[in-house]
């Protein structure tokens, strides 16, 4: 484990010494979180698709977090980038929002659309996610002074880090996020002359399919007949849409079944 101090920024709603109305203020608190670390001995891959590894630890699936920005070719992340940018609070991080390499990185403005602001809650026009807030505007709980501490979405806040904290992993000093388990989609398209099936490899479920369109990793031949029977015209060997089946080299691993696992 990897022990790092981590600033992050709630609000809350106080009532000032003489004054009715309540008011909100952007509280500035650091936690202690530990990021997961592990070898690639201890993580063993179990499915590969195309170039694309992914390891399992016994429970879940991970692969390599790569920094992806645009027009830039993407990346491996050292966990020391991520240690560096973090006790800086962002300073050696070019990024004003949060990246592999800076995954804390103001990562409480995810939440600007969310259900836990209270500024709207309360008919007050600017919310701590809604702005940009500068140290000023900052200040420790025991900084503020109140005659009534009202409300404050701390727990929201801290839910939202620890589920980053959870996703994260930092393998033989490379940084690893938690990844989905592939499978098979056989999904229609198009409408008239222009509709067709095709074959996919996923790594989640969308809501707007339904799950007799998925197939575990283990039942590619079920996927193809699925696909033929819904497009008889198609080659009788049909492949995934981009050549490239799933190799399943730890059969444990397949936890996928969607006629249980999805709804929709």
């Amino acid at each position: 484990m990897i022990t790092l101090k981590v600033p992050f920024v709630y609000e809350a709603i106080i009532v000032k010494p003489r004054c009715r109305k309540p008011s909100l203020v952007s509280v500035l608190e650091r936690i202690d979180i530990q990021i997961q670390s592990s070898t690639l001995s201890e993580l063993p891959v179990a499915f590969t698709v195309g170039e694309r590894n992914l390891h399992w630890d016994g429970k879940n699936l991970w692969n390599i977090d790569y920094e992806s920005v645009v027009e830039r070719p993407d990346r491996k992340v050292s966990v020391l980038e991520v240690i560096e940018n973090t006790l800086s609070d962002g300073k050696t991080y070019e990024f004003s929002g949060s990246g592999t390499a800076a995954p804390f990185q103001n990562f409480w403005r995810e939440l600007k659309w969310s259900k836990c602001r209270l500024g709207s809650k309360y008919n007050i026009n600017e919310s701590g996610f809604d702005k940009w807030l500068d140290d000023a505007d900052l200040l420790e709980k025991s900084e503020i002074d109140c005659r009534e501490w009202v409300e404050d979405n701390r727990d929201a806040v801290l839910k939202k880090l620890n589920s980053i904290v959870s996703s994260i992993m930092a393998v033989d000093g490379t940084m690893f996020c938690l990844a989905g388990e592939p499978r098979y989609e056989v999904n229609s398209f198009g409408a008239g002359r222009n509709y067709s099936v095709a074959m996919f490899v996923s790594f989640g479920y969308n809501k707007n399919i339904s799950n007799k369109s998925y197939f575990n990793a283990l039942d590619f031949k079920k996927a193809q007949e699925s696909l033929l029977e819904r497009s008889p015209d198609k080659n009788q060997n049909p492949e995934p849409n981009g050549g490239d089946r799933i190799k399943v080299l730890i059969p444990e691993a397949v936890k996928c079944n969607p006629l249980l696992d999805h709804v929709a």
